[in-house]
């Protein structure tokens, strides 16, 4: 059955929250830009969109947008673990990753957990657990009952988004198209907006075929261009070793 997106995100917090007790306590944008947005999501402006040519394009979709933004820079130790994660991402490296990372950390909802599980999946090609992080780090950071999140989108979804089909639009000038084709007319631009995956759609491909917010009404957008809310996230809570990632995983 069907959830709301915030009673799934505290069912996964909550589970989340007994990992690691041994070790804590309970175009993208960049950083400065993410530290930069409003607090609140904002109504996307009407100002009519432009093609490479110049040409008046489909208007902005006047709908929620929902930016990255970092919520996180005033915890203590927080910029300090954020640095040292930013390298070893950069770096793809492992040993510096670990130290970062809670014993106990949960990997899936399967049983996954673990420094020597992670190991593993930081070199199996399936998981592609290095882009899978270097894809958070742009996507702003997220603080709730004494856990920080990565994407920031992760806890801050609307209550009504169904989590199992609503897509964050990854920018603030993203076509929809009436087919699946660049060659097709624009139907509208979002900006950060949520769509939704519409019934038999499917994420793979090179298009996704999406309910746009209000009105119902279907459109195609690029699939590089979506992220469901409930992909990867990096949970990490902070204890007598500071930082420490208690949770990499996807899914509900």
């Amino acid at each position: 059955m069907k959830t709301g997106y915030a009673a799934m995100a505290l069912i996964s917090l909550s589970l989340l929250a007994s990992c690691g007790k041994g070790d804590a306590p309970g175009g993208a944008p960049s950083a400065a830009s993410i530290a930069s947005e409003p607090a609140l999501p904002t109504g996307a402006s009407l100002a009519p969109a432009t093609t490479e040519t110049g040409t008046a394009a489909a208007p902005l979709l006047k709908a929620a947008s929902y930016p990255p933004r970092d919520d996180c820079t005033a915890q203590p130790g927080w910029a300090e673990f954020r640095a040292r994660l930013e390298q070893a991402v950069a770096r793809r490296d492992a040993a510096a990753l670990i130290t970062l990372t809670s014993p106990d950390v949960q990997l899936d909802y399967g049983g996954g957990h673990g420094l020597a599980e992670m190991k593993k999946r930081l070199t199996d090609k399936d998981y592609k657990l290095w882009d899978q992080i270097a894809a958070l780090l742009p996507l702003g950071c997220g603080f709730k009952d004494g856990q920080a999140f990565l994407p920031w989108i992760f806890w801050n979804a609307p209550e009504d988004a169904d989590p199992y089909a609503a897509m964050l639009v990854l920018g603030p000038d993203v076509p929809a198209y009436a087919k699946a084709s660049t060659a097709a007319p624009m139907v509208a631009t979002l900006n950060w907006a949520l769509v939704a995956m519409a019934e038999g759609s499917s994420p793979d491909g090179t298009f996704a075929k999406v309910t746009l917010p209000g009105g119902g009404k279907t459109a195609y957008v690029e699939n590089t261009k979506l992220r469901s809310v409930i992909d990867y996230r990096l949970i990490a809570e902070r204890g007598k070793q500071g930082w420490r990632i208690t949770a990499l995983i996807a899914g509900d």
